[in-house]
């Protein structure tokens, strides 16, 4: 008998150490069932007639859990062992074989799967005894099949299953993810087959939703489950074999379903209260709370219909707005989509924010605006040039190559936000920069080069503008030890404006813009007051040299060669009458203080009216390339007024200055100014028009310009009371004789 008791002390140390890790449960004590078993093998080699008193009380806690279906997996394998150490016992102690029997028969159907390598081949005959004589079957079928079947927390297998048992009475338990755990009472018989089949009740349903919004986000008890989907779309993301169940399901709804989108929960717990949450673009979001409880539940159905899911209605959340423009015929685009041209009216918008930008060739309006619920919201864009700052720049020691200074270009990027007038901002951030940089649409080192390269760096210009919102000026800064150098490029020329300032601090920043907004002058300096006389200085004050024919119809007491004694009675030469006169607005009236003969004075109102002019360019008004855009935007804002005219003359003349002769022609045709008028005429434009074809080199066409030129007698450039054209047009006639 020694090595059969020294086999299993070695098995019960291991044993009792596996034991003695498992964590106690609330309704077993295994650290002092462990304790027990170990006194109990202690007492097997000194004295074995105690071994089963010990083991009595646990033995007697155990069969009872174990009756009850109570028996855990820690307690189930404490009571294996204890079974073991008392047969054991018993054969040491030579007790009558069917005592022995008796516990093998216990252990058996403790432990219907239990591990016989644990067994010497003398026990192993004991366990083939009993099981010969006393073996029956169980044969188990569920619906649906695949439970996990158990017996003390063991598993015996999933159904459909057939478990050979020794005849008994056991609790065994049923398991199926979504399904409720069931219990199975059963006697088994010898040499009989029990056969059993269950229906498994589901712990959670199924439940279609329909909803009158698409693409609707679904939040379950604060977890997003998904997005719903169109009728045949969903359908078809649902198991093939239960397509027809759902689609049935539906056509009892009063739905529409291809109005309607659509989403299913699954496992949705039973007797348990779940929140839902429906959030649509364009629907104000809607939370619903429910409950499925069990007596609702026909179990036969895998899906369950809450009526409140049936036909989830959300409210829509929109306003409308109404777009127009001066001119007429921008292209509306809102959140960078094309809506249409306008007038735009009643169309229909989500509430909230929306980026709207008015696009024309005039220029544009981007703005971020606010949609309000079942409100009209009127936009009237103020169509201006867009600027769009492409960021600041340094030079990346380690590599040599720019980098964007990302904290610079947002300074100076909000400070053109928030305080440039005279140009729309289309706001291109950092990461539209990024995308032009990595796309090739933006080519920084070309564009912040010291000097200009051979390449189309007018045309990559244009390529750039049409990608940065069709931007008309293009804003660039490189960052360097002495401070920030900015360059303003332009479309309709390649030569950018210089603008250097120290720092980015707000009085450096201020100057950047006070330049940029000092274009709300253009319009300005394209009029001038005029009260149809020409005047001079001379030894007793000025002098009355020339009356228009305005003033000659309106029969006043004027006339060529009389003194003017005072201008609204302050005395004044001709500079200080000059610049009284640029103070003046149309429909005013200045009253001149007049000698009529030696002794007799007349006071004579004359009213002032509007005239065009020329932009000055000696005196700018901020930086050329900008000056160059607001011209050109005020000759597509409105091209048959007379401020387009004298806008495309005078952008003719920058051009002129810059030394672009062909640019220069092309605008000089659209200045179509009135003929027979004194001052700026159509012999102004003749003469610059022989001026660029001279440049050219076409002296032929140069002189054809210049005699027709010289037809109007009274045709200055300039101002009204500037240099002759005449005059200036027989001075270039003769030059080029001479040539």
């Amino acid at each position: 008998m020694r090595p059969i008791i020294g086999a299993f002390s070695f098995f019960f140390l291991v044993l009792s150490q596996s034991i003695a890790q498992i964590p106690s449960q609330t309704a077993f004590d295994a650290a002092a069932a462990d304790l027990i078993l170990k006194e109990a093998g202690e007492l097997q080699s000194t004295q074995p007639q105690s071994v089963g008193e010990k083991l009595a009380p646990l033995l007697t806690e155990l069969r009872q859990a174990r009756q009850g279906g109570t028996l855990g997996e820690d307690a189930s394998r404490i009571l294996r062992d204890a079974l073991l150490l008392l047969m054991r016992t018993q054969i040491m102690l030579l007790a009558p074989e069917q005592e022995i029997l008796t516990q093998v028969r216990e252990i058996l159907i403790a432990n219907p799967k239990i591990d016989e390598t644990i067994f010497n081949p003398r026990e192993k005959l004991l366990l083939n005894k009993v099981r010969s004589g006393e073996t029956g079957s169980l044969s188990l079928e569920t619906t649906p099949p695949g439970a996990i079947l158990s017996y003390l927390g063991a598993e015996l297998g999933t159904t459909p299953a057939k478990v050979d048992l020794i005849a008994g009475a056991y609790r065994f338990q049923l398991r199926l993810p979504g399904y409720l755990d069931q219990e199975i009472d059963a006697t088994i018989q010898p040499l009989e087959i029990l056969t059993l089949s269950r229906s498994m009740r589901r712990r959670a349903v199924e439940i279609p939703i329909s909803i009158n919004a698409p693409s609707t986000t679904i939040v379950f008890n604060g977890k997003t489950l998904g997005v719903s989907q169109d009728y045949k779309t969903w359908l078809a993301s649902l198991p093939a074999e239960r397509r027809a169940e759902y689609e049935a399901l539906i056509q009892q709804w009063n739905v529409d379903p291809f109005a309607s989108s659509f989403l299913r929960l699954v496992d949705v717990p039973v007797d348990e209260p779940f929140k839902l949450e429906f959030k649509a673009a364009c629907y104000q979001p809607l939370r619903v709370e429910a409950k499925v409880t069990e007596q609702e539940v026909d179990w036969a159905k895998r899906a369950f219909v809450v009526p409140a899911l049936r036909n989830v209605q959300l409210t829509k959340d929109t306003g409308s707005i109404e777009v127009s423009s001066t001119p007429s015929g921008a292209e509306v685009w809102l959140d960078g989509s094309l809506q249409g041209q306008t007038p735009l009216e009643g169309k229909e918008l989500c509430a909230g924010t929306h980026r709207i930008q008015i696009l024309h060739d005039a220029g544009q309006y981007v703005q971020d605006i606010s949609v309000q619920h079942g409100r009209t919201l009127r936009v009237r864009g103020r169509l201006r040039p867009a600027l769009a700052f492409l960021g600041i720049y340094a030079v990346d020691p380690q590599n040599n190559e720019l980098a964007l200074e990302t904290a610079d270009s947002k300074a100076v990027a909000n400070k053109i936000a928030l305080n440039c007038r005279d140009f729309a901002d289309p706001l291109v951030m950092p990461e539209d920069i990024e995308l032009l940089r990595k796309k090739g649409s933006l080519p920084i080192s070309r564009l912040l080069q010291d000097a200009t390269e051979e390449g189309d760096l007018d045309g990559q210009i244009k390529k750039t503008s049409a990608s940065a919102a069709r931007s008309e000026l293009l804003l660039i800064g490189l960052r360097s030890e002495k401070g920030y150098m900015l360059k303003l490029y332009s479309t309709l020329q390649p030569v950018p404006d210089l603008i250097e300032i120290q720092s980015l601090d707000e009085s450096n920043l201020d100057f950047l813009i006070s330049q940029l907004n000092k274009t709300d002058k253009i319009r300005a300096r394209l009029q001038i007051a005029d009260f149809g006389l020409e005047m001079a200085d001379s030894p007793n004050g000025l002098t009355i040299m020339h009356l228009s024919s305005a003033v000659v119809s309106r029969k006043t007491a004027l006339a060529p060669g009389q003194i003017v004694k005072s201008v609204d009675a302050k005395p004044m030469g001709f500079a200080d009458f000059q610049n009284y006169m640029r103070s003046k607005k149309p429909d005013q009236t200045v009253v001149l203080e007049v000698m009529t003969d030696k002794e007799k004075v007349a006071l004579v109102p004359i009213p002032i009216r509007q005239l065009g002019a020329e932009y000055p360019w000696d005196r700018p008004d901020g930086f050329p390339n900008s000056v160059l855009t607001i011209l050109r935007h005020l000759i597509s804002r409105d091209p048959l007024s007379e401020e387009s005219k004298f806008a495309a003359l005078s952008l003719a003349r920058g051009f002129m200055k810059l030394k672009q002769w062909k640019l220069a022609l092309e605008y000089l045709a659209k200045a179509n100014l009135e003929p027979h008028k004194t001052g700026i005429c159509p012999g102004t434009v003749l003469y610059y028009q022989g001026r660029c074809y001279e440049e050219l080199g076409n002296a032929t066409q140069a002189e054809s310009y210049y005699m027709r030129a010289r037809d109007y007698t009274e045709a200055t450039i300039g101002m009204t009371d500037s240099l002759s054209v005449p005059v200036l047009a027989e001075q270039r006639i003769q030059s080029l004789k001479k040539r």
